[in-house]
């Protein structure tokens, strides 16, 4: 209504490979909401709020790379054809998630984490650094440490892996959008929204100008 256009990209100026590239900063004009808001055209649309995508752990993000998560849907799903739960009131209970770990059992992954990676780099350093005689025992330590712990990673990031789980087994039987569906109450950025838009002063205050 304002008249401003919101296109991230300037497809009127393509480089010589023909790729184009995003409006730059300095072209952008300032426009105006019916409320007096400032608001600014060629970039997208920006977000009020910066909402934090956590993400999955290494072990989750495996487990669906190995198909894991995959396979063991569709076993769920011709183990049970008489599915009648919609989208939004199944959940993976604690007995399907020990037969999930027991199914796992003699299955074969490997990860490696990002702070397995940072202690590497830092046994890298300190042998360049002539450090390593003095922190050996300590960085030993720590690998045991994290070793230890990775053994628990299916019973630590349980909840995700459920998560995880319940999307798939869902899309069984309710297809893609079941899945989103499923999907709704975890997703950062819905529970965010709903926050807001149920928050009226709060909302009210955002699309006015300050």
């Amino acid at each position: 209504p304002s008249g401003r256009c919101i296109q991230a990209i300037d497809y009127s100026n393509r480089n010589d490979d023909g790729s184009v590239g995003k409006i730059p900063e300095e072209l952008k004009s300032p426009f105006t909401t019916k409320a007096g808001r400032e608001v600014f055209d060629g970039g997208g649309v920006s977000p009020d709020f910066e909402v934090e995508h956590l993400g999955f752990a290494p072990i989750t993000i495996q487990l669906l790379k190995k198909g894991f998560i995959f396979d063991f849907s569709t076993q769920y799903f011709y183990n049970n054809p008489t599915f009648t739960a919609s989208a939004r009131d199944f959940d993976v209970s604690d007995a399907l998630f020990n037969d999930f770990k027991k199914w796992l059992a003699d299955k074969q992954y490997h990860y490696i984490t990002e702070t397995e990676e940072a202690v590497k780099d830092l046994k890298e350093k300190a042998k360049e650094d002539k450090y390593y005689s003095f922190i050996a025992q300590e960085i030993i330590s720590l690998e045991k440490e994290i070793a230890s712990h990775k053994n628990e990673d299916v019973d630590i990031f349980a909840d995700e892996i459920k998560m995880a789980l319940k999307e798939e087994i869902i899309s069984r039987y309710h297809k893609r959008q079941g899945m989103i569906e499923s999907s709704f109450e975890n997703d950062e950025e819905v529970v965010a929204a709903i926050k807001v838009l149920n928050n009226s002063t709060e909302y009210q205050k955002l699309l006015t100008a300050e």
